[in-house]
């Protein structure tokens, strides 16, 4: 069936190089003890739904605040160049390449033309592929800004809070960060000394698109007999039950004797792109303590565990194909690799959703499960939202309109909620995977348990390549002590110049 389916210099030079720190680019980045009992899938029935509760901004009427004929100029960054096949177009430029009648397009214009009309604004907005950041950051300098709202990357605000050039979001008189069209664990997971300058949620849909999933091809799943839907609603989808699917899901398709990238696998990735499974355990690199201080926990024993888990999963040629070399080496490129999820020649393939634009032209049906937990009574899925792909939405230090600019974020969030995400999942369900109940709810857990993470955001001493190490050779005590007193000095270093450019 076809289906249309991230001291003030080096900081800045650290953040660009983690565009590309994480293997692939994130950008470019039971109702049955036996596994292979049920050849049917099994609807999902699962407390989280894409029923949000109603939950309105807390405003003064539009003519009690009186905001006619003033203008707000936002500042976006996007991911690259449109080209009508993602569908993050969440915010309207004129000047930038539009496709009319794609749903979160159209949503867009609907957003901005109602609360244009409500207040009696203007929203103007450019969209760029550029470095917000940087641009941002000269036109600051040179007393030239001309933007209310900015969104850079996130991991690009930090640099931007030791040049003292945001406001912290306490300062926006109308903006209420406790309503859940906004990131809760964003606001608490990246709050150094407990102050925040930077927003997403449903403002935007780029929180969601730069999130990870295990893309799941269904037709493999149900001529091999498996079936991951009853795990995932008895909250039993772990990663051993995904090892256990993944193996049955392997064949030598030739019958030679030797595996390679014309047989199927159960699983294909690259050790480089398996460290976000720590954070799928409800583990991260690094935490803020009470007192709004990161603390370095990606050696903390959950956290091995998990690694020494996916290095066993990751390295056994009867599971897996990856890129790197070693004994699950298959693939030349991520471009093979890709080429064989679209060719129905793999199973399971965990990815940023942004990527899964990649498969849109398959044939078989394919759709999205959550990240699987650790073990069985862990408390709920996680998925971390990849901080050097998404953008976030702050304040410029030098505005003197912030009564307008709170209005308008908190306008722009609720509307995000009520016309872009339901937009968002007809796009993606009808468009791009499976059209059915079942693959609205697997999104619902995913975007429902969104996490954040400082640790993986800063990547303090090479962190994130010492897992991936770990992955892929094992010795992951050693890989990690390895750098851990580099990474606890760049975080002291890093901490102390936000502290002191906030305090």
């Amino acid at each position: 069936m076809k289906k249309r389916m991230s001291i003030v210099t080096a900081l800045i030079m650290v953040f660009a190089l983690l565009l590309t720190a994480c293997g692939e680019p994130a950008v470019n980045t039971d109702t049955s003890d036996n596994p292979a009992s049920s050849a049917a899938t099994t609807p999902v029935s699962t407390a989280v739904t894409t029923e949000e509760k109603e939950e309105t901004p807390d405003l003064p009427s539009p003519e009690d605040l009186g905001f006619d004929g003033q203008e707000l100029t936002i500042l976006v960054w996007k991911i690259a160049a449109r080209t009508g096949v993602t569908d993050n177009d969440d915010f309207y430029d004129e000047n930038d390449v539009h496709m009319e009648g794609e749903a979160v397009y159209d949503a867009a214009l609907e957003r901005q033309r109602t609360i244009e009309e409500k207040y009696g604004v203007t929203i103007k907005t450019e969209v760029t592929s550029d470095n917000v950041h940087t641009k941002y950051l000269n036109s600051y300098k040179s007393g030239d800004a001309k933007w209310d709202i900015i969104a850079p990357m996130i991991n690009h605000v930090p640099s931007l809070i030791i040049e003292q050039t945001l406001l912290e979001i306490g300062n926006l008189e109308y903006l209420d960060p406790t309503k859940t069209y906004w990131d809760q664990d964003l606001l608490s997971s990246l709050a150094v000394d407990g102050k925040n300058f930077v927003l997403t949620g449903e403002i935007s849909t780029m929180d969601e698109e730069l999130n990870i999933c295990v893309a799941y091809n269904q037709t493999v799943g149900e001529e091999v007999g498996i079936d991951p839907y009853p795990y995932i609603e008895n909250d039993k989808w772990t990663i051993d039950v995904l090892s256990e699917l993944a193996k049955v899901a392997t064949k030598d398709l030739d019958g030679n004797g030797k595996m390679d990238k014309t047989d199927r696998f159960g699983l294909a990735d690259n050790h480089s792109s398996a460290i976000t499974f720590i954070q799928a355990a409800g583990e991260r690199y690094a935490t803020l303590n009470s007192n709004g201080v990161p603390e370095i926990t990606v050696n903390a024993p959950r956290a091995i565990q998990v690694i020494e888990k996916i290095n066993a999963l990751y390295n056994d040629p009867t599971i897996a194909a990856t890129i790197t070399s070693g004994p699950t080496k298959i693939y030349a490129s991520w471009a093979e690799l890709n080429q064989s999820m679209v060719d129905g020649l793999i199973c399971f393939r965990p990815a940023n959703i942004y990527n899964l634009k990649q498969y849109i032209q398959m044939e078989d049906v394919f759709t999205v499960l959550p990240m699987p937990k650790l073990e069985e009574d862990q408390e709920k899925y996680y998925h971390v939202v990849l901080t050097n792909g998404c953008a976030g939405y702050c304040v410029p230090a030098n505005t003197d309109r912030t009564e307008f600019i709170s209005v308008m974020l908190e306008e722009l969030a609720y509307y995000g909620r009520k016309l872009i995400k339901p937009a968002y999942y007809e796009s993606y369900v009808n468009a791009r995977l499976t059209n059915d109940e079942t693959t609205s709810k697997m999104f619902d857990i995913i975007f429902a348990t969104k996490m954040y993470d400082i640790g993986y955001m800063f990547n303090w001493g090479g962190m994130q390549a010492a897992v991936a190490k770990s992955i892929e050779t094992g010795n992951t005590a050693s890989n990690l002590d390895g750098i851990m007193n580099a990474a606890k000095t760049a975080l002291q270093e890093t901490y102390d110049s936000i502290h002191e450019a906030i305090n």
